[in-house]
């Protein structure tokens, strides 16, 4: 019996090294590095969309089919905002100087542009959103920071943003309801 014990001690102690040796780094330099930054604010602002809560409506004019019979043809320019209020650090000092949305959904396809929700809906038919100050396009499939959206500066803790929608036809347009949604987020700077 004392042999059997003997002979099993060995046996573990001659794994010890093994054990240890495959639980050391390899002693090799790092190939790269990654740099993680973010940003911690002290407080939020409060957004409206419309002068309403920060999940607003922008109702667009009602279009006729002959409005939007070719593609390419675009109607019912409306105009939207987002403002932004109360904007200030404990003490009063302003979290930014700029803010810039970025729009983000499930009906932005890859023209930049929103698609009609309604399976049932007007065909053909696409919703396209653009800066109020000179009816540039904003291309929703953009990269955050690319899509080319106008920023607004942040003065006494407030900001507008001021943008458009419309109606875009990718083709002679069904008559028929339109819906699409989109998400923003809100980069400061």
């Amino acid at each position: 019996m004392n042999k059997t014990l003997i002979s099993a001690l060995l046996a573990g102690a001659a794994l010890v090294p093994f054990a240890a040796s495959a639980q050391t780094a390899p002693a090799t330099t790092a190939d790269g590095t990654i740099t993680f930054n973010g940003n911690v604010q002290s407080t939020t602002c409060i957004i409206s969309v419309n002068d309403g809560n920060k999940d607003g409506a922008v109702n667009l004019p009602t279009a006729k089919t002959t409005d939007l019979a070719a593609d390419g043809a675009k109607f019912g320019a409306t105009p939207f905002s987002i403002k932004l209020t109360g904007c200030v650090a404990a003490g009063g000092a302003t979290l930014a100087s700029t803010v810039k949305p970025y729009f983000v959904g499930s009906a932005v396809n890859t023209a930049g542009r929103l698609n009609n929700t309604l399976a049932d809906g007007a065909q053909r038919v696409n919703l396209e959103l653009l800066n109020a100050s000179n009816d540039s396009v904003i291309n929703l499939a953009a990269a955050r920071g690319s899509q080319g959206a106008d920023q607004a500066a942040i003065n006494n803790g407030a900001a507008t943003l001021n943008y458009k929608a419309r109606y875009y036809a990718t083709g002679a347009a069904t008559a028929g309801l339109v819906r699409s949604n989109v998400q923003f987020y809100l980069d400061m700077q």
